[in-house]
C-alpha cells in the first residue's frame, strides 16, 4: 500500500478585536475582550488569547463593527518589546491587520517614547485601510566634544521593520525616528 503525504493543510484564523484598551498582557487578560496586542499574541503564538480565535500560520486581524462605526482610535501605552529600541507591537509572525478606517497611535499618556511596530526578520506584516500615527523611535544623543561618538540610530518612527512589510491604502503620519 502506498500512501502519498499531502501538503499542510492550515485554517487560517481570523483575530476579532473587540476591545480599544492597551497594557500588558497581564493585565488585559481575562476581561473577556480582545485587544489588538492580545490578537497579535495569539498570531504570533499560534494560541488562543482572552478568548480570542486560536492564531494558526497566516492570520488577519480585523476589528469589530462597532468600533470601526465609531471611528476608533487604539492608543498604545505599553512597550511590548525593547529588542531595537521601545517598540509597542512585536510581530514576528505571517499577519494581516485590515483597519477598515481604524487609527493606531501612539497613546500622548504614555511613559516613553516608542515606535509602534517592530517586525522580525521572521516577521510578514500587511496593513491594510488603518492609519499609523505618532510613533518615535529616539536614538542615542551621541558623544560631546573630542569624546563621543555619532550617539544610536532611532529608526523606524512608526515601523522598524527586517522582515516583510506590505502597506495599502493606509496612512502614516506624524511619525518621528
Amino acid at each position: 500500500m502506498f500512501f502519498e503525504p499531502l501538503e499542510d493543510r492550515r485554517v487560517l484564523a481570523t483575530i476579532m478585536v473587540t476591545s480599544l484598551t492597551d497594557g500588558t498582557l497581564a493585565n488585559l487578560a481575562g476581561d473577556g475582550q480582545i485587544s489588538l496586542r492580545e490578537a497579535i499574541e495569539a498570531a504570533n503564538t499560534d494560541t488562543q488569547v482572552d478568548g480570542s480565535t486560536m492564531g494558526d500560520g497566516a492570520d488577519t486581524i480585523i476589528f469589530d463593527p462597532a468600533l470601526i462605526a465609531a471611528s476608533a482610535e487604539i492608543g498604545l501605552s505599553v512597550v511590548g518589546d525593547r529588542s531595537v529600541g521601545p517598540s509597542g507591537l512585536l510581530i514576528s509572525s505571517e499577519l494581516s491587520i485590515v483597519g477598515d478606517g481604524i487609527t493606531i497611535k501612539l497613546d500622548p499618556s504614555a511613559s516613553e517614547e516608542m515606535r509602534l511596530f517592530n517586525i522580525t526578520a521572521a516577521g510578514d506584516l500587511t496593513i491594510q485601510q488603518a492609519t499609523i500615527s505618532g510613533g518615535i523611535a529616539h536614538g542615542g544623543d551621541g558623544g560631546d566634544g573630542d569624546q563621543g561618538g555619532g550617539g544610536a540610530a532611532g529608526l523606524g518612527g512608526a515601523i522598524f521593520n527586517r522582515g516583510s512589510l506590505t502597506i495599502r491604502h493606509s496612512t502614516l503620519s506624524g511619525n518621528l525616528a
